[in-house]
This record gives C-alpha cells, structure tokens and sequence, in this order.
C-alpha cells in the first residue's frame, strides 16, 4: 500500500505542476493579447482624429481646406507634446507622425508601447489614405524575440509582413498602392 501511496502522490505532483504551467503560458500569451491589442485601440483613435482634423474647417483649427497631410503634426490634432521631436507620450503608449505617403495624401504614424515610463516592445504603424476605414491600414511591430523573428526588422522592431487592412482590403503593397476606393487628395 506504501508504493501505490507513493506512486499516486508522485503522479499528483507531476499534473500538478504541468496544470500550473500551463496556466502561467496561458495567462502570458493573453496579457500578450491585451498588449497588443491596447496599442491598436490607441492606433485607431489616432487614426480617427487624423479624418476629424481632416474633416474640420481651417477656422477653427482643422484641415479642411489642406489637400495633402504633409506635415500634419501630432499638436495640429490636439494632443500635446514634447515640443521637439512631435512626440506624444502617455501613461501606456508614446505616438508621433513618421511620415507621409502617396504624395503627401496618407499620414504614417507609430504608436509605442510604454512601460514603466520606458518605449516598451510592442508597436502599431498606422497609415491614412482616406475618410473611410477603407483607407486604415494597421501592422503590428515587436522587439525581435517577443513573438518570435519572422518578418523584417525596422529600428530594432520586426514587422509580421501581414498588415492588416481594418476592412481586410487586400490591394495594400509598401509602394503606396492602395484601395481605388480610397481618394488621390481628401
């Protein structure tokens, strides 16, 4: 009796530990998730505030009357930052305007993860080519070895070469082509 006694505490311990293994990965991969999934919220509100400055008149502080997004500023939105390099920062995340594209008309913006107050290794490029979420197109970004090396590396982040179109348009290629829906000049 001593044996089996034995023998089923060693087994209970052994699927003991596998169970909080397990639960520990599963609770990783989601925080993960969660990580991820709060920098594309935050792409996506700055996105959004891109087409309301676009869409509101140049009197009260819009870009209404402006054809292309050259040199459209994270302060011409309303948000506020260092004053230097454009960038906002907040509790969670950091964002600034890297570029533009298709001839000034779609402004390219990065959005950082923040750590205790540190850029973190999570990231989303948003791009705007339009009004409409037609013309929305997020790729996520990581650190080299946080979800793993596949993709291409851009200072120092990997990008999974699936960007994402928020209505999955397929026609999105790093020329700058992008949906027919989508305007020349909005």
């Amino acid at each position: 009796m001593g044996q089996q006694q034995l023998l089923l505490l060693v087994l209970t311990v052994v699927i003991t530990g596998l169970a909080v293994a397990s639960g520990i990965d599963a609770f990783s991969e989601n925080q993960l998730r969660a990580r991820i999934d709060n920098m594309r919220v935050a792409a996506t509100g700055i996105a959004q505030d891109v087409i309301a400055w676009k869409a509101k008149p140049g009197a009260i502080g819009g870009g209404q009357e402006v054809t292309y997004l050259t040199g459209l500023t994270m302060e011409q939105m309303g948000y506020t930052t260092d004053g230097r390099s454009g960038l906002y920062t907040s509790d969670s995340y950091e964002a600034f305007i890297a570029s533009s594209h298709r001839g000034g008309n779609g402004a390219h913006i990065n959005v950082l993860e923040r750590v205790n107050g540190r850029r973190g290794d999570i990231g989303v490029q948003i791009r705007v080519f339009g009004p409409t979420v037609d013309c929305i197109q997020l790729t996520l970004q990581w650190r080299n070895g946080v979800l793993g090396s596949t993709g291409y590396s851009d200072n120092g982040f990997t990008q999974d070469g699936g960007s994402t179109w928020i209505k999955n348009e397929p026609s999105w290629d790093d020329s700058g082509n992008v949906p027919s829906s989508c305007p020349t000049a909005w």
